[in-house]
């Protein structure tokens, strides 16, 4: 998927991360929108809904990137997080991926490897939206069958 269309918030109090990720995003045809900290970012949120959220995980304070995806979470439990650190520890990591956020980055990471992150997030938001689809025209051909079966043993009632 391109992800021609979705939406970003990158959020990040390193103002080159920021920018760096930034045009990388928009490279990739995203639509992308930029805050410096997680009060900034709620702001964003409450404005309008994103498709991805790439946060730091200690922006400015410890644990402010969790709390972030928290946050996010709570408000559109259908965006995904991408969480970014240059403190990797499993432990953050682990909690991070068991609280629903989607990948983890460590920083420093070049442009493939938030390109194919953010690319497999897409996809998957792609081909989950595509399964929804596929679920409702399944119902609606299920009840769509039951009419007919119905309307079929009136006419055979009247033969």
């Amino acid at each position: 998927m391109n992800g021609e269309g979705a939406s970003v918030l990158v959020v990040d109090d390193e103002p080159a991360v920021r920018a760096t990720c930034a045009r990388v995003l928009r490279d990739m045809g995203l639509r992308v929108e930029c805050a410096a900290g997680p009060e900034a970012a709620v702001a964003l949120l409450e404005k309008r809904r994103f498709d991805l959220v790439l946060t730091d995980l200690g922006l400015p304070n410890p644990g402010d990137g969790e709390r972030l995806a928290g946050e996010v979470r709570r408000r559109d439990p259908s965006a995904d997080v991408l969480i970014m650190t240059g403190f990797p520890a499993l432990e953050s990591a682990l909690a991070a991926l068991r609280s629903g956020v989607y990948d983890y980055l460590v920083k420093p990471f070049g442009p493939a490897a938030l390109q194919a992150a953010v690319s497999r997030c897409l996809e998957k938001r792609s081909l989950s939206a595509e399964l929804r689809r596929e679920k409702s025209l399944r119902t609606e051909l299920q009840s769509a069958y039951r009419e007919l079966q119905k309307v079929e043993r009136v006419k055979e009632s009247l033969l």
